[in-house]
């Protein structure tokens, strides 16, 4: 098929679902499942993408959707650290199907700057 060709996809594999997810005001996660001849899964220090985080408004309800689908929380829901360590904060690391790790992350009060900070994180527009 023309769009494996172009992928450089392996003879016999092919691409049975496609979908495109909008990640709030911010930007969006194309995802394929792909057929065919399958490699062990890739760990954190593996070459590749192995590693994404998510901001949550709801991070309770997000794990749910992530662990029903197949991913493995690594503990509970736990407080930030450092920057993101401000009021009503909370992380927790998923291991996805495949091996790759998905945080998620909801820092309600916003993040901690220390004195003479000059940059700030981008965080979506609670306007959009």
């Amino acid at each position: 098929m023309e769009v494996e060709r172009q992928l450089g996809l392996p003879e016999g594999a092919a691409i049975h679902k496609q979908r495109m997810i909008r990640i709030g005001n911010g930007p969006n996660l194309e995802v394929f499942e792909i057929s065919g001849q399958q490699s062990a899964e890739a760990g954190l220090t593996d070459l590749g993408l192995n590693y994404m985080c998510f901001y949550c408004d709801d991070i309770d309800s997000a794990l749910a959707c992530l662990v029903t689908a197949g991913g493995q929380a690594l503990s509970e829901v736990h407080e930030n650290r450092r920057y993101e360590d401000s009021e009503g904060n909370g992380a927790v690391y998923v291991k996805a199907p495949w091996g790759m790790l998905v945080e998620l992350q909801s820092i309600p009060a916003g993040h901690y700057y220390p004195e003479g900070s000059t940059t700030r994180v981008w965080m979506p527009d609670p306007r959009s």
